[in-house]
């Protein structure tokens, strides 16, 4: 599940990036391939074709302070996959992942080619955000934004 703060400046990734630098407990490489066939993600160890499962995106206003977020409860299975089109185009994603002792929900940050592009929030699939100890574990992500 993901979990994007709304309207988040993304102009701002590259010096929050650094700032978060204390928190950094790692960052994964990989390649996200687009083909006529679906979508594969493909690292040093195998290829796997993303089966999207869809919800609906939902908004919590005010969820603290004055951060919105949306919420995407959808997810990927992974399916094992030796075949990839020679059809499709690649990109090239590095995921770095920050996470605050104590804490089991994650803060990430994404770059493509290098360049920051996204920042969200990720919790296990079906997490309930609304919960007093999962909420205080995302508060404590937010503040760090600051």
């Amino acid at each position: 599940m993901k979990i994007y703060i709304h309207n988040f400046p993304l102009d701002n990734l590259q010096n929050l990036y650094k700032k978060l630098t204390p928190y950094h407990q790692c960052s994964e490489s990989y390649l996200q391939l687009y083909s006529p066939d679906g979508i594969y993600i493909v690292d040093d160890h195998s290829i796997n074709k993303l089966s999207p499962v869809d919800h609906d995106i939902f908004m919590i206003k005010n969820y603290h302070d004055n951060y919105s977020l949306l919420v995407d409860p959808s997810f990927f299975i992974l399916e094992k996959s030796n075949y990839v089109s020679n059809d499709h185009i690649t990109k090239k994603v590095q995921k770095h992942i920050f996470v605050k002792e104590g804490t089991n929900v994650k803060l990430v940050i994404e770059s493509h080619e290098e360049v920051f592009k996204d920042i969200y929030i990720e919790c296990p699939n079906g997490t309930n955000i609304k919960d007093a100890l999962v909420k205080k574990e995302i508060i404590v992500l937010l503040v760090l934004l600051n």
